[in-house]
């Protein structure tokens, strides 16, 4: 008798055991060939920082007039003390002016670094400007790393040393090309087929100078003949920049510009551009890729009818047919609802080693290999993803799959799929039996529109449903640059570029009131962000919501200026205002409080994160240069940093009952 244990058994291995990619330890560059001196191992890597910029100010369009001895009239042309919105209006046309500027690309700046280890930095120069090879050969290579750019810089990372992706400061870019960041570099031959002209990336999801960027990708090697004729072309099957996918599929059918040589192999070195610009990597993993060993064989199956509750309510039932199948396949039924199957055959195992198993199941199912179960879910309606350890060695195995289904609205799914910790993942199933884009409805995407658009709804804090926060308000602005707002906090939680957001399972049948951004989001923190404290306390606490907080709805602002969110605290109105800056990863945002209680300073928690650290620039690096903070009215409000359980938060007193500041990513 099986019994419902809702739970994986796992035999052979413990669960602890990770499948993780090779990492580049970067304590040295023993890993790589000898190069002219521009690559070295450092500590910390900082962007170069300008000359530190001067508080904002705005002046008025009036003048005083002065008098001159013997009562001459002169023009006094000092600045009349600036209105908060003259103050604001003129930040936004500085930041306006500096967008263009960094823009122009150019000359690419350098980057300040600090000894240590964990860093592996390019900064090149008229005589040392040698690209690195690796000292190891790939063939097919998954990656992953993060990679820093200084403004305006450029370089490349080169699959065997032949197909170029390429690196480069392309914030704010509204159409990418092949030669933007993530994009696939074309080569520079006239010459009838053999013209190449580069993929641009499908969306530009890159992040501004001087912070650090994430890079995954899937490399497939060309295939040869036992002649060594190509018979297959190279092909990155995925490219994700940020969390964002940016190719899908792509073949690359010669090499790109700049290669170590036109010559294409199986195997070559990985190679990174060092003569265009500095450039710095952290993180940096990596697998060499082959196919997985392993295959299914001498595939029977059993089909019973009825509506079944366990196992045993048709295990020992005459099946109503029978039949051979190459491959596991669930479809094989013929029924969509109220049906049992067994499948069974043998696992054919080439070489011995630790695999990993992936069982996907829509219904009830129990799964044996070797006589044991490896998972049991009895349960008609289980909608399940299970992943288990499993040693197989050299050989055939004997499996047995149990599968049924007794509830209509799901449909039918049954998957096996299997990898080792340098192979590609095999599915063992038919793609009928577990399509991977078995979608239940199409998904239902809002978009921003040509004007600010409001959507309210529950928003899982970092994709975590257990961070769920249920008042927050979607933003999609015309400029692309997105964000949301939660009023119970006073600030925002989550912004991005690119498309609005996925309400797909806030509106689809009964709906759970979420939605989704639609790009690479970046999470700030969940937590209350003012504070109330006595006038002699400068480190306040934002630990909790200040009992006199109070959310006041919030109100569309004339000429596309943003949203005001308006609150009272203290019994005093207070409001934030966020506008989206046009094309770039940009939030401004203007912080205002009526006078408080004398007795009473209010401050606003600006920033949350591992580390925060204060740049010459005038700047913030959040988290570890994941993004900039720019205080703007710094003669009014000092920023300053604290820690707390084990983070760091910035915040400033709202002096004067105003604070104005920039978030950049």
């Amino acid at each position: 008798m099986k019994q419902i244990i809702g739970v994986m058994l796992l035999f052979c291995l413990p669960l602890s055991i990770v499948f993780a990619q090779n990492s580049l330890p970067l304590e040295d560059l023993s890993g790589w060939q000898d190069q002219a001196g521009n690559w070295r191992i450092v500590g910390k890597v900082m962007p170069t920082n300008p000359k530190k910029k001067e508080p904002i100010q705005a002046t008025s369009s009036k003048k005083k007039k002065r008098k001159k001895k013997k009562g001459a009239k002169v023009e006094d042309s000092s600045p009349v003390m600036a209105s908060s919105e003259q103050l604001f209006q003129a930040y936004m046309d500085q930041r306006s002016l500096e967008n263009n500027k960094e823009h122009e690309h150019a000359h690419g700046e350098s980057l300040n670094f600090q000894a240590g280890q964990g860093i592996l930095l390019n900064i090149n120069n008229d005589s040392m400007k040698s690209p690195l090879l690796s000292s190891w050969e790939h063939g097919d290579l998954e990656l992953s790393c993060e990679v820093l750019l200084p403004k305006g810089s450029n370089s490349g990372i080169y699959l065997h040393g032949r197909y170029e992706v390429q690196l480069f400061d392309s914030w704010g870019v509204g159409n990418p090309s092949f030669s933007d960041m993530g994009g696939i570099f074309r080569n520079w031959s006239n010459t009838p087929g053999n013209i190449y002209r580069g993929k641009a990336p499908n969306s530009n999801p890159s992040k501004a100078p001087g912070l650090w960027q994430k890079l995954h990708l899937l490399f497939q090697a060309p295939r040869f003949d036992e002649n060594g004729k190509k018979i297959k072309n190279a092909k990155l099957v995925f490219v994700d920049l940020n969390g964002v996918r940016i190719h899908q599929n792509v073949e690359i059918p010669l090499p790109t510009g700049g290669p170590i040589s036109n010559k294409e192999v199986p195997k070559g070195p990985l190679m990174i551009q060092g003569d265009h610009g500095a450039v710095a990597f952290r993180n940096i993993t990596y697998t060499d890729l082959k196919e997985t060993q392993v295959s299914v064989k001498d595939v029977s199956y059993d089909v019973f009818e009825g509506e079944f509750l366990l196992i045993e309510d048709y295990e020992k039932l005459a099946p109503v047919r029978s039949g051979k199948s190459a491959l596991i396949d669930g479809s094989l039924s013929g029924l969509e609802d109220n049906f049992g199957m067994v499948i069974q055959g043998n696992l054919l195992v080439e070489e011995a080693r630790d695999y990993r198993l992936y069982f996907m199941q829509r219904g009830g199912a129990l799964l044996e290999i070797d006589g044991k179960a490896v998972v049991d879910y009895q349960k008609r309606d289980a909608w399940d993803n299970t992943s288990i350890n499993i040693r197989l060695e050299k050989g055939e195995h004997p499996f047995k799959i149990y599968y049924y289904k007794s509830t209509g609205w799901m449909p039918t799914g049954l998957g096996l799929r299997i990898k080792a910790s340098d192979t590609y993942e095999k599915s063992l199933h038919s793609y009928d039996s577990y399509p991977t884009k078995n979608r239940m409805v199409s998904p239902i995407h809002v978009e921003s529109g040509s004007d600010n658009r409001i959507l309210r709804g529950f928003l899982d804090f970092n994709g975590d449903r257990k961070q769920r926060l249920t008042h927050t308000i979607a933003v999609g602005s015309p400029t692309g640059v997105h964000y949301i707002f939660d009023p119970k906090t006073a600030h925002v939680v989550c912004a991005w570029k690119g498309d609005f957001v996925d309400a797909t399972p806030m509106w689809h049948d009964r709906g759970d009131g979420s939605f989704r951004p639609r790009g690479a989001a970046l999470y700030t923190f969940s937590g209350p962000a003012l504070a109330l404290t006595s006038t002699d306390e400068e480190s306040p606490g934002f630990d909790y919501y200040p009992a006199d907080f109070k959310s006041m709805g919030y109100t569309y602002l004339p000429s596309k200026q943003g949203i005001r969110f308006d609150f009272s605290l203290d019994g005093k109105k207070g409001n934030v205002q966020v506008k989206a800056y046009d094309g770039f990863h940009s939030l401004i945002y203007k912080v205002e409080l009526a006078e408080t209680n004398p007795r009473k300073s209010a401050f606003y928690k600006i920033a949350e994160g591992k580390n925060i650290e204060f740049l010459d620039s005038g700047m913030y690096a959040v988290d570890d240069f994941s993004y900039f903070i720019r205080i703007v009215n710094q003669e009014h409000a000092k920023g300053f940093i604290k820690k707390v359980d084990g983070k760091y938060i910035l915040y400033a007193p709202l002096k004067n009952g105003k604070l104005y500041f920039d978030q950049i990513w």
